[in-house]
């Protein structure tokens, strides 16, 4: 235990290094970054750890090991903490359109990276040797009914949460113009609902165990990676009251939505027997 806790604080500081590397390539093709708070610091470390455990605990609780391991937790990494959010920043006219190519090259310069630091300071490095396939091995596309609900489920738990958070965020979106609630709508049912269920899909099938532990860790990962680590963070785009008021919106939401859609697309545990069977 002490020994994981450990090896989760290096990846902490690994991924500011790999973040201070990466700041550094993309603003000296871009230009410098906006200058971020004074107290954002502390902020950031704390977010790091965030994402470095849960991070971890995915890696730990997965059967994958080496680089098959590495690439899916950069995408898992990169497509709920930026992929997803600089979509949604561009929507509602947060950033410019160069900002979030600016962004996402950022964010891929650091998932990668930090995702193969942290196989190997977790001692997971080492390929997997052929055994036995497992049923979680064996990629079943989820019935369509299922993968529909679940878009469903994203719209809901979206305008849901939204509408809670809506009065202390009025003023800053007014400013910026609203797009139309039906075209907010689709934007989430076409895009963003898909993409998630699909990162939703992908911490299911990395993690080995029951399906309400699938559920919950997949129902963690949104919510932190998507949501509390990097809305922590003082940033000068989002006032405080806005980016606090985002923070437990999407934290609230995304878990809800991560959780119930993780467990509709595992497989029940009779299921996953047969699975089982038919590959002996």
């Amino acid at each position: 235990m002490l020994s994981t806790l450990l090896r989760v604080i290096a990846a902490g500081a690994a991924l500011l290094v790999v973040q201070a590397v990466a700041s550094g390539l993309v603003s000296a093709w871009f230009g410098p970054a906006p200058r971020l708070p004074a107290n954002a610091i502390g902020w950031i470390v704390v977010s790091n750890l965030l994402t470095a455990g849960i991070l971890a605990l995915i890696a730990l609780r997965s059967s994958q090991r080496g680089a098959g391991l590495a690439v899916r937790l950069a995408a898992v990494f990169f497509g709920v903490s930026t992929f997803n959010n600089m979509i949604e920043a561009l929507f509602f006219h947060v950033v410019s359109a160069g900002e979030f190519v600016r962004y996402l090259l950022q964010g891929a310069l650091t998932a990668f990276p930090f995702s193969f630091a942290l196989v190997g300071l977790l001692g997971l490095r080492r390929a997997e040797r052929p055994g036995p396939s497992r049923a979680s091995d064996r990629f079943e596309l989820p019935a369509a009914w299922r993968l529909a609900a679940a878009d469903l489920l994203y719209v809901s738990c979206y305008f849901a949460a939204g509408a809670v958070i809506f009065p202390w965020v009025r003023e800053f979106y007014e400013d910026r113009g609203l797009p139309a609630r039906a075209v907010v709508a689709a934007m989430q049912v076409f895009v963003r609902g898909p993409i998630f269920i699909g990162l939703t899909l992908l911490v299911a099938r990395m993690v080995d165990g029951e399906r309400w532990e699938k559920a919950g860790l997949a129902g963690a990962v949104l919510s932190l990676l998507g949501g509390a680590a990097p809305l922590l963070i003082p940033n000068p785009y989002l006032p405080d009251v806005v980016r606090w008021a985002h923070l437990f919106e999407v934290g609230a939401s995304n878990f809800v939505f991560g959780w119930i859609t993780a467990w509709m697309l595992s497989p029940p545990p009779t299921r996953v027997a047969a699975l089982a069977g038919s590959s002996a």
